[in-house]
């Protein structure tokens, strides 16, 4: 699990775990159950969301640079969604809405701010969808902790103290 940076967010363990990572455990995805009527798998048309979750899935792909969505077009030819296509191709429209909500604001807006709204609009444009899994948890290996502390993979220190958290 990343950590999350801000107090107000879910798995917000303190300062020092800015960036980091947690070891929750081991996972995996619910298996079909033909004897159980059971949800696999929803689909979340990212038009539907509120305008928090779609900005927060724009910052989260400009945080993580040019790492690319492979999308697949009606024609069926796979097509990479990046930052500098989002900039290229979606730029003006994320400009002429923030002006509509007020004049002036492009222009005020740094790049990543931008850059986020553009992916906005790239999402928008291309219909996108998310694809949501249950999943359960399996076990805490204990032994794949131990080595990731051995292999230095323990990159930071976390808090449950709630002075330092404040409320959750």
């Amino acid at each position: 699990m990343d950590c999350a940076k801000k107090k107000h967010l879910p798995h917000y363990l303190g300062p020092e775990a800015e960036g980091k990572r947690l070891y929750l455990g081991r996972y995996r995805v619910v298996p079909d159950d033909v004897d159980e009527v059971n949800v696999v798998e929803k689909v979340f048309m990212y038009e539907a969301l509120e305008w928090d979750s779609k900005i927060t899935l724009a910052e989260w792909r400009v945080r993580h640079g040019d790492k690319a969505i492979e999308w697949h077009d009606s024609d069926g030819n796979p097509k990479d969604l990046t930052t500098t296509l989002a900039m290229d191709e979606y730029q003006q429209p994320a400009k002429i809405k923030a002006e509509n909500e007020q004049k002036g604001l492009w222009e005020n807006l740094p790049l990543k701010k931008r850059q986020e709204r553009a992916w906005v609009e790239m999402l928008l444009g291309h219909k996108y969808q998310l694809f949501i899994r249950p999943v359960e948890f399996v076990d805490y290996d204990e032994t794949l902790y131990e080595k990731l502390v051995e292999i230095g993979a323990n990159n930071g220190i976390v808090s449950l103290d709630e002075r330092e958290l404040g409320p959750l």
